[in-house]
């Protein structure tokens, strides 16, 4: 007489506004908004709700951005052991999958994903999608569709629960992101695996989503739900 629920649903992630990060109707990819990181230390802070172990060969992390300056390290997503969307390569986390992102002020980006740089470009005021994939030991790096190519990573058991910041560095200071960012997704699954055109509609929720932000809301606010209940 005991009939279980199999669908994997978990509660919504709990999700902090630090700083001046709120949402912005001013700039948006999609829904009427997005989430406004400005030039201190923004960001939304997910400190529970998400067992990381529950990705630990195959992911996909990715979101929209519209930076409004350029500087070098301009962090998107920092997750130590799992992926780091900006800053620079250090050698005391050489053991984990690192991909950094480094922005110069003319608008010239590296990609660097365990030391191997991957090399791309864009501007200011304009959206982006970026996407970062794992696949068994292969990271991907895609910007609007399009790869920039691959390097050789480990996988990794992880066990303690996610600690995971936006817009800038778990824990030090500088290098944050300053502009907007949108459709912020963290999946179990490889979601591309070759040349796409990013979806023109909100992500939606389904069995392989582990996070999900759309960043709407009144403008100003400081509420940001995880879309994954």
């Amino acid at each position: 007489t005991t009939f279980t629920d199999d669908t994997g649903v978990r509660s919504p992630a709990g999700i902090s506004a630090i700083g001046n990060a709120q949402v912005d109707t001013a700039k948006y990819q999609f829904g009427g908004a997005s989430a406004l990181f400005g030039t201190g230390e923004d960001a939304l802070r997910i400190t529970d709700g998400i067992d990381q172990s529950d990705w630990d060969t195959t992911w996909t992390y990715e979101c929209w951005f519209n930076a409004t300056s350029l500087q070098d390290n301009n962090y998107l997503i920092h997750n130590r052991g799992i992926v780091w969307l900006g800053g620079p390569n250090r050698s005391t986390h050489s053991n984990e999958v690192i991909l950094a992102l480094s922005a110069s002020p003319s608008g010239s980006v590296s990609f660097y994903v365990n030391f191997t740089p991957i090399s791309g470009g864009w501007q200011t005021n304009q959206w982006y999608h970026i996407a970062v994939t794992h696949d068994n030991g292969t990271t991907e790096v895609f910007v609007d569709g399009t790869s920039l190519g691959t390097a050789s990573t480990k996988n990794y058991l992880f066990t303690d629960a996610l600690n995971l910041d936006i817009g800038k560095h778990l824990s030090t200071s500088g290098n944050d992101f300053n502009g907007h960012i949108d459709e912020i997704r963290i999946s179990d699954s490889v979601r591309y695996s070759s040349a796409f055109t990013p979806s023109t509609l909100p992500f939606t929720n389904d069995a392989n989503t582990k996070l999900l932000i759309h960043a709407d809301g009144a403008d100003g606010s400081t509420d940001f739900v995880d879309d994954n209940a």
